[in-house]
């Protein structure tokens, strides 16, 4: 009995000594300063943190990874819900460029070493935050005029930042508007101070957007709530949405639509100025089960005008496209187009139709 009671009461002292423990807890890891000037001083910022535990917390060393980066750390012991904080400061004299230093922290807490991040940019000495931005608007500058999301599968959203510096005297509102669907904006800060930085950034939700393939839109720079409607304030944006088929099994491709087309390749030959032909391309699917669905036809001959009869096809089935050419207003030559068709067959989605005709008098 007495073994027994000796064992319980050591259970109790370690299990007392266990649960006393010191817990760090930081506000934030990471500070971003953004742009600092390279002859404008030494930058700080402070990480506060709490002890979060039921014992004291003592910090026994606070290392920065390089001799830039100066520390300071609060040295009395932090009692359970007490703060303390950890202080950084970076020298960036004779460091232009990009940064990002750590700071390890190491205590007495239950996480004994925990790392703090500083980064920003410099900026060389004498230079303005507008002067690395190659497009030049009024007083701002930005880093690019034209966003390019590339390809973007249905169902995801991407985005692009650009960078707008005010190179003005006074602070200055950006904002950017555009009325295509599917195009979301975030401008921080919405109010940029005089000499100051900030980002726009754009983002395509594909599901919203409510389109396949080429997608091409203007959006205009909103500056001090005034919207500028000229080609010096535009800002373009393409993207090319298309069918994600990243998830199909092999059953799923099994049972997937096959398109095939009657002819790709049209010659018209030759057709008199001021008259018009139609031509017909049968479109059919030839897939196991699943319905073929032509989610569009791109387009961008103005003289061509294409028109699928139907744009469901059941399997064994097909429908007709209407391919129609008006030579109005064309000069007597050659000319050559193609247009594509955009459907959900995983091994062809974009099926490309070539047309060629001469016009004569």
């Amino acid at each position: 009995m007495k073994r027994i009671s000796l064992l319980f009461a050591v259970a109790l002292i370690s299990m007392a000594a266990m649960a006393q423990t010191a817990v760090i807890e930081f506000n934030s890891k990471t500070y971003d300063f953004g742009q600092v000037r390279e002859d404008g001083g030494r930058v700080s910022t402070t990480f506060e943190f709490t002890n979060t535990g039921n014992a004291p917390l003592v910090l026994s060393n606070v290392r920065a990874s390089c001799g830039c980066t100066a520390t300071n750390w609060s040295k009395a012991p932090i009692e359970p819900g007490q703060k303390g904080s950890v202080t950084a400061t970076y020298n960036p004299n004779g460091r232009p460029g990009v940064f990002t230093k750590t700071i390890t922290v190491t205590s007495n807490a239950s996480e004994s070493t925990v790392r703090l991040t500083i980064k920003g940019e410099v900026l060389p000495k004498g230079a303005k935050p507008a002067d690395k931005y190659p497009v030049k608007i009024g007083e701002l500058g930005l880093t690019q005029r034209n966003v390019q999301f590339g390809e973007v599968k249905k169902g995801e959203i991407k985005h692009v930042d650009i960078e707008v510096a005010n190179n003005s005297a006074e602070a200055v509102s950006v904002d950017l508007q555009t009325a295509a669907q599917g195009i979301i904006v975030d401008v921080q800060p919405s109010k940029i101070e005089a000499g100051k930085a900030g980002t726009i950034r754009v983002a395509i939700d594909t599901d919203a957007a409510k389109q396949w393939g080429p997608f091409d839109t203007d959006a205009y720079l909103v500056v001090n709530g005034k919207k500028i409607l000229d080609a010096d304030h535009k800002i373009n944006i393409k993207a090319n949405i298309v069918e994600n088929f990243s998830k199909l099994s092999a059953a799923d491709k099994q049972l997937a639509p096959m398109i095939k087309l009657s002819q790709s390749n049209i010659d018209l030959g030759v057709i008199k100025a001021g008259t018009s032909k139609t031509v017909k391309v049968d479109i059919s699917n030839q897939g196991a089960q699943n319905p073929l669905y032509i989610r569009r036809i791109v387009n961008t001959a103005n003289e061509v005008k294409a028109t699928p009869k139907a744009t469901t096809i059941k399997a064994g089935k097909s429908t007709t496209l209407n391919i129609t050419l008006n030579t109005t207003g064309l000069n007597t030559q050659t000319y050559r187009r193609s247009i594509t068709v955009i459907n959900n067959d995983p091994d062809h989605s974009r099926q490309t139709i070539n047309i060629s005709w001469t016009v004569a008098e």
